[in-house]
C-alpha cells in the first residue's frame, strides 16, 4: 500500500481516480481493477472518518492488491488535483454528494467537446446499486437522491445534473456499470438501450485472497447487522426479537453494519449467547473461513448476492425477509418493496 498526506495529487501518470466510501465500495473498486474494468494506474481515495473503512484499508495493505492500484486514506479528494485530469473516474456510490460534486467539476472542466467527457465506471454499492440501475433507466428525469432521504432543491439540482452527466457518457460509451445484481430484464434492456454497458461483477480477486484473512469465527451463526434500524425503516423490537430467536440454540457472532452506533450495539451485545464482531472487512471476507454447519443469516442486504462468492460450499445463507409488523410507521412503499425483492429473490 502507498500512502500520502490528505489531499496529495495522485502520482505522476494516475489515469483513473477512484472514490470508496465504505468497505464494500473499496473491494468492490478492487474487483473492478483486477477484472480489467478499469486500465492503468488507479488512484483510490479511501475516505478518512468512515467508520471500519480505515480498518478496511490497513488489511487490504497487507493482501495482494492488482499492481496498479495506489491506495490511500485522505480526507477529501481534491476535484483540481484528483479528478480533472482522469480519463476514468470510479465512483462506489453514485448518490454520494461528494462524488456528484466531483463529476460536476470533471464536467465543467470537460465541457469542451465530447472528447473531453471522462469515462465513468461505477461499481457496487449494496443495494443503492439496484436503485441506480432504475433512476438511469426511468423515462422521468428523477435525480440521484438516496431512496426515502428527503432532498433540498439545491440537492436535487445537483442529483440531476448527475443524472443527466452519466447518461450523457452512456450516449458515447462511456458508462460501464459493473454490479453483482442481475437487474431485471426491462430495466436492463432501457439501461443498454441508453448505452450503459453492464459487466457482471464475480468477486475473483476476493475469492482468490479470503482464505488469507477470513479469520476463525467459532460461532455455529453468524447474523450480519442491518442498518434498517439506524436509518428509521425497522423497530428497534422486532429486530432485536429476530437476534435473540437466532441465538436460542446456541451461540452467535453478530457482525455490526457500519452505520449502527453504540447505542444500537449495546442492545445486540445484552442479548444471552451473542458476540458483537468488530467493523472492519467487508464481510465477504471476513466470513470466508465459516466452514459446514455454520450458517449465515441476514435481513434485506447486499451480502445476499455477494457472499455466495467467497462462502465456503456448504455455508449456508438465510435471508429473512421482515413481516409487515417490523416496519417503521410511514416507510415509502416504493422502498419497502425495493428492499424485500432483494430477500425474496435470494
Amino acid at each position: 500500500m502507498i500512502a500520502r498526506e490528505p489531499g496529495a495529487s495522485p502520482r505522476r501518470g494516475t489515469s483513473a481516480v477512484a472514490l470508496a466510501e465504505s468497505p464494500l465500495q473499496l473491494l468492490m473498486t478492487v474487483e473492478a481493477v483486477d477484472a480489467g474494468h478499469v486500465r492503468g494506474p488507479v488512484a483510490l481515495h479511501a475516505r478518512r472518518g468512515v467508520p471500519g473503512l480505515e480498518d478496511a484499508v490497513r488489511a487490504f495493505g497487507t493482501l495482494p492488491l492488482p499492481a496498479t492500484v495506489d491506495l490511500a486514506v485522505r480526507g477529501r479528494v481534491r476535484s483540481t488535483r484528483a479528478g480533472l485530469g482522469a480519463g476514468t473516474l470510479v465512483l462506489g456510490d453514485a448518490f454520494s454528494g461528494r462524488a456528484q460534486a466531483l463529476l460536476a467539476a470533471r464536467d465543467r472542466w470537460g465541457a469542451g467537446g465530447p472528447d473531453a467527457w471522462c469515462r465513468v465506471v461505477v461499481v457496487d454499492d449494496g443495494l443503492a446499486t439496484a436503485h441506480l440501475a432504475r433512476v438511469l433507466a426511468s423515462s422521468d428525469a428523477r435525480p440521484l437522491v438516496r431512496l426515502g432521504t428527503p432532498a433540498s432543491s439545491r440537492r436535487d439540482a445537483l442529483g440531476l445534473a448527475a443524472r443527466d452527466g452519466l447518461l450523457r457518457r452512456a450516449e458515447l460509451g462511456r458508462l460501464r456499470l459493473v454490479t453483482a445484481f442481475e437487474p431485471p430484464h426491462d430495466v436492463r434492456d432501457a439501461l443498454e438501450g441508453a448505452g450503459v454497458r453492464i459487466a457482471r461483477a464475480r468477486l475473483q480477486w476476493a475469492a482468490r485472497v479470503a482464505p488469507a484473512v477470513g479469520g476463525r469465527i467459532a460461532e455455529p451463526v453468524v447474523v450480519v447487522g442491518s442498518a434498517l434500524v439506524v436509518d428509521g425503516l425497522l423497530r428497534r423490537e422486532p429486530y432485536l426479537a429476530w437476534v435473540r430467536a437466532l441465538a436460542r440454540d446456541g451461540r452467535v457472532r453478530y457482525l455490526p453494519h457500519r452505520r449502527e452506533d453504540a447505542d444500537a450495539l449495546a442492545h445486540v451485545a445484552a442479548i444471552p449467547g451473542v458476540a458483537v464482531d468488530r467493523a472492519g472487512l467487508p464481510i465477504e471476507l471476513r466470513l470466508a473461513g465459516l466452514r459446514p454447519p455454520q450458517r449465515v443469516a441476514a435481513l434485506p442486504t447486499s451480502a445476499i448476492a455477494l457472499l455466495p462468492a467467497t462462502l465456503a460450499p456448504g455455508v449456508r445463507l438465510d435471508a429473512t425477509v421482515p413481516e409487515a409488523g417490523w416496519w417503521a410507521p410511514g416507510v415509502d412503499d416504493d422502498l419497502r418493496e425495493h428492499l424485500v425483492s432483494i430477500a425474496g429473490g435470494s
